[in-house]
């Protein structure tokens, strides 16, 4: 066994030393590539520096391409603006054959937009004025419930732009020079301005949400559903199982007394009496807001109380609102069906989960009953959607959506007007 050994060492058969070549060779295979690949990619840069004509075809191109770009996005921004502007010379010279105190010549595009504010706040506040007096005249088409659908409000296009813009320069930068964007730096681009979006869509559904409370106030609504597609509101409110607003509204008093104002404007009144002078100026809000599944289980789910003058001159208000999200559609169907379940388990009688158990349980829960009108506002305005409404909620009840309402801007007073005025148009027979 020895003399084998001693043979084989001599002739130089050493396992290791042929374990170690044949690892020697897998390394090489594998650095191979990698290395040839290298070395290409460095070769072709260095020809890429030194030949002249690739240098030039980059410093010539790539500005073109970028020009190109911006020109595209030049036309269809000036082209957005053109129909924006055309939009606001039509309607400037509608009212103004409307209203012959406005018969006079408008130029300039800062003109058309100052006398179009200025003529829609008046329409505002003759459209606010004829709210507060339906509740005093009686009113009995005006519905109970209404609930309002808010859905995220667009990005404008001129922002798309300049991302667009600051994106394609980004790509040139890169492709012309060696530099090398900052990762770090870009999240927190990115971090900020999800962030800045994220407030401007939460003021943008409180804003809605205040504008349809002062409505509902003025009309005489009692109860008011507001659905969040995004849930801003739902997660104000998800700490607290209550919350109590106060807010004293005044009604400007120009709008009163200008019978001019609200002379022609009694369209939506019922069988087109002239209004009532309007004896209060001060309303006090009061609105108590609840959240599905964390508001107390007893409570009033509709009262209707008179308007009796408040001790410090205002007339209060009590309104209770719903606030819906996300989590309040399929979720809460789930969670009634398991408090169901739980309670079936407990009984020791058949078990029996239907359509009118599961609404008792949301009902104890502080789910809100069917509203009568649904008000679809913000998203996009020529696409008419629910925006993920619950649509077990709207089996029965009427559904608006004003077309010609701003996207950008909450709910005013006059599409409030026109969508009791389609409800109170509306006929419901229930199949019959």
């Amino acid at each position: 066994m020895s003399v084998q050994l001693s043979h084989a060492m001599a002739n130089g058969h050493d396992d290791s030393g042929v374990m170690n070549g044949m690892g020697e060779k897998k390394a090489d295979k594998t650095i191979q590539p990698l290395y040839t690949s290298q070395r290409r990619r460095s070769i072709g840069q260095s020809r890429a520096r030194i030949d002249p004509m690739t240098l030039s075809i980059k410093l010539i191109v790539y500005p073109i391409l970028f020009l190109a770009l911006l020109l595209v996005h030049l036309v269809y921004y000036v082209s957005i603006k053109a129909r924006a502007s055309w939009r606001y010379q039509r309607s400037i010279i509608a009212f103004m054959r409307s209203d012959e105190r406005l018969n006079r010549t408008i130029k300039g595009k800062k003109a058309y937009k100052k006398e179009k504010a200025r003529i829609e706040e008046q329409h505002e506040l003759a459209a606010q004025v004829r709210l507060a007096r339906m509740e005093c005249m009686g009113r009995t088409n005006v519905p109970r419930h209404i609930a309002l659908s808010i859905g995220p409000k667009p990005i404008r296009t001129s922002t798309l732009l300049l991302r667009a813009m600051k994106i394609s320069a980004r790509i040139l930068s890169m492709r012309m020079t060696s530099w090398i964007p900052n990762k770090a730096k870009e999240l927190y681009e990115q971090k900020a301005n999800i962030v800045a979006e994220a407030r401007q869509q939460e003021k943008y559904a409180w804003d809605n949400l205040e504008a349809a409370l002062r409505n509902c106030a003025l009309s005489g609504i009692r109860e008011l559903s507001v659905y969040d597609i995004e849930g801003y509101l739902a997660n104000r409110f998800s700490e607290t199982q209550k919350e109590v607003i106060e807010q004293v509204w005044r009604l400007p008093q120009e709008s009163i007394e200008d019978e001019e104002l609200i002379e022609g404007e009694t369209a939506f009144l019922p069988n087109g009496n002239s209004a009532q002078k309007l004896d209060r100026k001060h309303i006090q809000i009061t609105a108590t807001i609840y959240r599905p599944f964390r508001a107390p289980t007893l409570h009033d789910i509709y009262r209707r109380p008179s308007l009796t003058p408040h001790k410090d001159g205002h007339h209060s208000v009590q309104v209770r609102i719903n606030i819906l999200g996300p989590e309040d559609g399929r979720q809460a169907l789930a969670k009634a069906a398991t408090i169901l379940s739980k309670r079936q388990k407990k009984s020791s009688g058949p078990c029996k989960v239907g359509e009118n158990q599961v609404r008792d349980v949301l009902a104890e829960h502080g789910y809100p009953s069917d509203p009568e009108l649904l008000i679809i506002h913000g998203g996009p305005r020529q696409v008419s959607t629910l925006h993920a409404f619950p649509p077990w909620l709207v089996r029965l009840c009427e559904i608006y959506h004003d077309a010609d309402a701003s996207p950008y801007q909450p709910l005013s007073s006059t599409s409030f007007e026109k969508a009791l005025h389609a409800f109170a148009k509306s006929e419901q027979r229930l199949g019959k």
